[in-house]
């Protein structure tokens, strides 16, 4: 039941700063298509630099946890300070893909947590769909300021499940191998 929530809590947490990326730019930039392709570009430069970089183990998946704030709070810094300036939209790019780096790394990180694959892509992607829904009913009755508190309330309860599966992962690794006749799997 955690790892669904957590899973579940992670696609919430993707979708919102997806889409928190796509409103700042759309706010401080223009409704031009140039900022649409400018976030999934990067967030999908991100998640693929994600995926290849879990091979080699660094980042790992909780350093990403809160690389992808800090770098998300650095992309309103400056954008903040510099709006309507397209000189920064390279900037942006690398940002937004360093922030959805813990989108490639959560999926490798998290695969054998599920007996089958699907279902992980199952609760992230219902997660997801919560987050793309939150985004814009925060945007809609709260404005900028949603934008800027929402990883704020959202970080405690994923750091927390993070580190509850965390400790249950160890604690299974202690007990297969202080008793390994128990912990076969036939």
């Amino acid at each position: 039941m955690i790892e669904i929530l957590y899973v579940f809590i992670c696609g919430l947490f993707f979708g919102l700063i997806q889409f928190s990326f796509f409103f700042i730019l759309e706010s401080n930039m223009s409704s031009a298509g140039l900022t649409y392709l400018t976030t999934t570009c990067g967030w999908l430069l991100g998640v693929l630099s994600g995926l290849a970089l879990s091979k080699r183990g660094r980042p790992t998946e909780m350093e990403a946890v809160f690389l992808s704030p800090l770098l998300y709070y650095a992309f309103i810094a400056v954008i903040s300070r510099f709006p309507y300036d397209t000189r920064f939209l390279p900037l942006y790019v690398v940002l937004i893909a360093g922030s959805a780096l813990y989108g490639g790394l959560f999926f490798t990180a998290n695969q054998k947590r599920f007996a089958q694959v699907k279902h992980l892509f199952f609760w992230e992607n219902n997660g997801f769909m919560a987050g793309i829904l939150s985004s814009f009913l925060g945007v809609t009755l709260a404005g900028e300021s949603f934008l800027k508190i929402w990883p704020v309330i959202l970080i405690a309860p994923l750091l927390g499940l993070r580190y509850v599966l965390t400790r249950g992962d160890r604690l299974e690794e202690d007990a297969a191998v202080t008793f390994p006749r128990f912990s076969r799997r036939d």
